[in-house]
């Protein structure tokens, strides 16, 4: 792995990382590793499966079926297989684990220290710009309100600037008073809105 993504040996193994801390906390940094790629892996397989993963309503009580009511009483890469139908490789849909995870590496690698960070910025420009377009939850039913059956506030240091319960548990609402909050503290720039994703909530 050292030999494909740095060209050489390594004074330390590649994913020996130290903490910043503290030498005992070490280990923790391989996890991390591991967690960034089942975390592409799990995006992958929503977007592979449902086209998109905003303001969809399937994703939420998926994760927390497969991956946060277990918790510690399963395997890391059990959760991930149980979820995906794959085993942790880096890439979904395929089962050449070795390879893959090398040649995610270098492609990582290669992104963070030298090249493609244009064309990686367009890219998640374009599916921004994309997520943005979509309606806004609620919208495309023709709901006027949305009812999560839980409280919820926006605030800005003491100042509070929406709060459901004073919607009468209209999320929307909600967010709609966050919106003109905004727009009132930081008005857009004129011909900003133009061309721009502009800010909705239903």
């Amino acid at each position: 792995m050292e030999l494909e993504i740095q060209g050489g040996p390594s004074p330390r193994p590649l994913l020996s990382v130290p903490h910043l801390l503290s030498d005992e906390s070490a280990c923790y940094y391989h996890g991390y590793v591991l967690a960034e790629m089942a975390v592409h892996q799990t995006r992958n397989f929503f977007l592979k499966n449902f086209g998109q993963i905003v303001d969809n309503n399937k994703i939420g009580p998926m994760l927390e079926e497969a991956y946060w009511r277990p918790g510690n009483l399963e395997m890391f890469l059990d959760l991930v297989k149980k979820l995906t139908e794959e085993p942790l490789t880096g890439r979904p849909g395929s089962t050449r684990s070795r390879s893959l995870w090398m040649r995610s590496w270098v492609r990582l690698c290669a992104i963070v220290l030298w090249a493609d960070r244009p064309a990686t910025a367009e890219k998640e420009r374009k599916e921004y710009d994309k997520a943005v377009a979509r309606p806004a939850p609620g919208a495309d039913a023709g709901e006027e309100e949305v009812d999560l059956k839980m409280r919820v506030r926006f605030v800005d240091g003491p100042t509070v600037i929406a709060d459901t319960e004073e919607s009468k548990g209209d999320f929307l609402a909600a967010c709609r008073q966050f919106e003109r909050f905004l727009e009132e503290k930081y008005p857009l720039a004129a011909g900003e809105g133009e061309g721009s994703s502009a800010r909705t909530f239903g």
